[in-house]
């Protein structure tokens, strides 16, 4: 997904929030990721976090059953937590036999912690999988801080970056700063999507995508031109509804 697509009228992609987990998968898993392509989704976005001796791993929470996953290593993790290998896989592991695209949301906790994870994502995406991703335009790095984007962006500047913004974020001041530190697009919180939003990303030449939209009328409302994903829980509600 280019900025070259702007303007175009086209359906927005629908991508899995933390895959296809809806009711009772978990989420951030490799079953979740696998179903939301078998689902029709056409991507996942997923959180990425680093432990203590720098493994990548997919959990959105700072903590996984009360283990602080910064402050300790993988193995302690996996040993600390009931069926911990299953819900928090190593990214390098979890996307064995996936075959959409993918938007890693690069979670942080200090700054110079951003800066060894990106190093370490850097070398991740060497694999042949993810030199895949990157040549057929389908991977996207995002972030709700601005100086992980920057380090992203340093790090990694091949990558589309997007910006993300929460309900209560001042859009215009917030779509300017993803502009500024070189992002390609912003992901708007559903709530936050008026018109004025839409077009001044259109404005701004920048992509945008909605988080996190579970209902199929209201998606299906969104289908305009400066709208490219939509970020959804209920892949099973959107896909065919669009």
């Amino acid at each position: 997904m280019g900025v070259s697509e702007i303007g175009t009228n086209r359906r927005p992609k629908v991508v899995a929030h933390r895959g296809f987990w809806w009711p009772d998968v978990a989420q951030n898993s490799r079953s979740a990721l696998l179903r939301a392509e078998a689902e029709g989704a056409d991507g996942v976005e997923v959180d990425v976090r680093m432990t203590l001796d720098g493994e990548l791993v997919l959990c959105h929470d700072r903590s996984y059953h009360k283990v602080e996953i910064a402050a300790v290593t993988l193995r302690r993790i996996w040993e600390d937590t009931q069926n911990a290998p299953l819900e928090v896989p190593l990214l390098v592991e979890a996307f064995e036999g996936y075959g959409g695209s993918v938007n890693l949301e690069i979670k942080r906790d200090s700054r110079q912690r951003v800066i060894q994870e990106a190093h370490h994502l850097a070398e991740v995406l060497k694999e042949p999988f993810w030199e895949g991703l990157v040549q057929r335009s389908a991977l996207i790095l995002s972030s709700f801080d601005p100086e992980t984007l920057v380090t992203l962006g340093q790090v990694l500047p091949e990558i589309p970056r997007f910006f993300l913004l929460d309900r209560y974020d001042p859009t215009r001041r917030k779509v300017a700063l993803a502009k500024e530190i070189g992002c390609v697009g912003v992901n708007l919180h559903h709530q936050r999507a008026s018109t004025f939003a839409l077009d001044l990303c259109r404005q701004s030449e920048m992509e945008v995508g909605l988080w996190t939209l579970d209902d199929p009328v209201r998606a299906d409302n969104f289908c305009y031109p400066a709208v490219s994903n939509i970020i959804t829980n209920r892949v099973d509600l959107l896909v065919g509804n669009l």
